[in-house]
């Protein structure tokens, strides 16, 4: 499956969530479709260049090291993590992305119904989509939310918390 393929599946469904959102402004998002809406955006994950759209922090990389010499985190996918990412709730890293579900749902709004294509959508993910493998204590300082339209907003927020991304 291409992303354009994966866009096109979830496009009626983005459509629908926003002619609920109109209808019933106050009630849309208790909607299991606005659900899988949220959900979708972490699809995109399987189709995006992960040498270009993967960071690791450097504390994150420095305590991957201490265990694996020869390794390099950013390499690894979220689905390898039972191989390295031992304790569950208590694992030492987290695969957080920094470029966020509601920022990508807001962008899709900001589209407006004619620009809300498959093309428009999958350069949004093109240009925007970002991962970053942080240790779990890094990640109770970043806000869960609010950090801003842009990808480069978002690596601000990092900097401005003191998470240095490689």
């Amino acid at each position: 499956m291409s992303i354009e393929e994966y866009t096109s599946a979830l496009l009626p469904m983005i459509n629908l969530c926003m002619i609920e959102r109109e209808r019933n402004p106050s009630s849309y998002v208790k909607t299991q479709l606005w659900h899988l809406y949220e959900q979708a955006f972490y699809g995109f994950i399987e189709f995006v260049d992960w040498d270009s759209h993967c960071r690791v922090s450097s504390k994150a990389l420095a305590h991957y090291r201490h265990t694996y010499p020869d390794g390099h985190l950013k390499k690894r996918k979220w689905f390898e993590q039972k191989e390295f990412n031992l304790g569950g709730r208590h694992s030492a890293y987290l695969l957080e992305h920094v470029y966020t579900g509601e920022m990508f749902r807001n962008a899709i709004d900001s589209l407006g119904e004619h620009h809300r294509t498959v093309e428009h959508i999958v350069r949004l993910v093109q240009t925007e989509y970002c991962v970053a493998w942080i240790l779990r204590q890094e990640n109770g300082r970043l806000p869960r939310s609010r950090r801003g339209k842009t990808l480069q907003d978002a690596l601000d927020v990092y900097r401005k918390v003191g998470i240095e991304l490689l």
